[in-house]
């Protein structure tokens, strides 16, 4: 959405991860990027030096994992230690604004020290705006998790074949945005720069730079008209999924109407892929229809709710096809996937003592010259309980089940965390 943004919008943001969003404007989509590792309550805080608020938080606790490989057969279940430190910190000075948040999420598991594993998110924002109707925005993110879409593999033996494969992304954005009267215009830049630690998925490593154009007009003083124009040129390890390509989309927007704001939008997306695999196989033009929308809603100070609807164009690494049954050609190193992503969000605080966040993500995988098809699911909810000003008690659960037609690509896995949370 664009328009005026009030710096509390800034921080609510920054609260629920604008990496994951970020991130997964430009890469496989997953649900597992919802998980709530910060929380910020307006009687907590360090004024630090500057004028800097700081709130940093950690959570240490006991994790039990049923499926610790996310394997479809043989799955290890294990006791382990899960260690969570976060932190939000902002500065207001007028016409700059500035936000930074981080969170670890560390797994460490007491007989199966490869399933050993670290998620982590952070991120910086930077707004400066001189003038009512000029705005600067800048922007750095990463994020670290687990693939949804790639299952590990466990030997009749117990011996893991295939680990947990983490993916880390790195985002850089700047921004400008110009108010003109009743209309906008904004033009921005993004690079995005994704890695995965298993090497059979190295060969989809590489690097995407989008710029982007959007304009609009302010219908009335709460709503938007925007047409939003995007153009990406994406460069990988592999050249087989280098390419480039458009995404062109249109939809209403609103700033703050009472309790809610967000965006609709629709519209339509293609790339086109340069060259061919060892096969002399070339992908062609992609192309899909494109939906969404992103919605925030505040009826309480303490309560809140978010969602995203998106479909993004992205790559797969696994061999598709010409191995998958050998019902229709295909690449011998991957194939272009289309990812529908849905996310929901919620965290409310009861009362003071006790709070509630929770999550649920749905992604939904085709993949191009393949009949291969996947739906990732996540659900989860944590309860803190206050039980004196800076410490208390955390419980958490989560659910992450993929449904896929490949031969052991399928999997469920139940998690359970019982910790101490201290917060300043």
């Amino acid at each position: 959405m664009l328009g005026k943004k009030s710096i509390r919008t800034v921080r609510l943001v920054l609260r629920f991860g604008l990496a994951g969003l970020l991130a997964f404007s430009f890469s496989p989509a997953t649900a597992a990027d919802m998980d709530f590792t910060a929380y910020k309550n307006p009687q907590y805080g360090i004024v630090g030096w500057g004028g800097w608020i700081f709130h940093p938080s950690v959570i240490l606790g006991a994790v039990y994992d049923d499926n610790v490989y996310r394997s479809a057969t043989n799955q290890v279940h294990q006791w382990g230690t899960r260690v969570i430190p976060s932190f939000t910190a902002e500065l207001n000075e007028g016409i700059y604004r500035t936000n930074l948040y981080g969170t670890v999420d560390g797994r460490f598991y007491s007989r199966e020290k490869s399933a050993d594993a670290v998620d982590a998110k952070a991120g910086i924002q930077h707004i400066y705006e001189p003038t009512r109707d000029l705005t600067f925005r800048f922007s750095g993110d990463y994020i670290r998790q687990a693939d949804p879409f790639t299952a590990g593999v466990v030997a009749l033996n117990g011996v893991p074949v295939i680990t947990n494969n983490s993916v880390n992304v790195v985002a850089g954005t700047a921004s400008v945005q110009k108010d003109i009267g009743r209309g906008f215009v904004v033009l921005g830049e993004t690079v995005t720069q994704t890695n995965y630690d298993a090497s059979f998925q190295h060969p989809r490593n590489g690097t995407i730079y989008a710029t982007t154009v959007r304009t609009g007009v302010w219908a009335t003083p709460y709503i938007n008209l925007f047409a939003d124009g995007t153009y990406d040129w994406r460069r990988y390890a592999a050249d087989i999924f280098d390419s480039q390509g458009y995404r062109v989309v249109g939809g209403l927007g609103s700033g703050q109407i009472g309790l809610l704001k967000g965006e609709i939008y629709g519209g339509y997306q293609a790339e086109h892929y340069d060259h061919n695999d060892l096969f002399g196989l070339s992908f062609g033009d992609v192309s899909s229809s494109v939906y969404g929308a992103k919605l925030s809603y505040f009826p309480t100070r303490y309560l809140t709710l978010k969602a995203l609807v998106d479909r993004i164009i992205s790559v797969s690494s696994v061999p598709t096809a010409g191995t998958f049954f050998g019902l229709v050609p295909g690449s011998s190193l991957g194939t272009p996937m289309l990812v529908t992503h849905t996310v929901f969000e919620a965290e409310w605080g009861l009362w003071r003592q006790v709070s509630l966040s929770g999550r649920f993500g749905y992604d939904h995988a085709t993949y191009v010259l393949s009949p291969r098809v996947d739906d990732a699911w996540l659900a989860g909810a944590r309860i803190n309980y206050e039980i004196w000003r800076s410490l208390g008690l955390s419980f958490d659960y989560q659910y992450t089940k993929l449904d896929s037609n490949v031969p052991l690509n399928s999997y469920r896995r139940n998690m359970f965390l019982v910790g101490a949370l201290y917060r300043y």
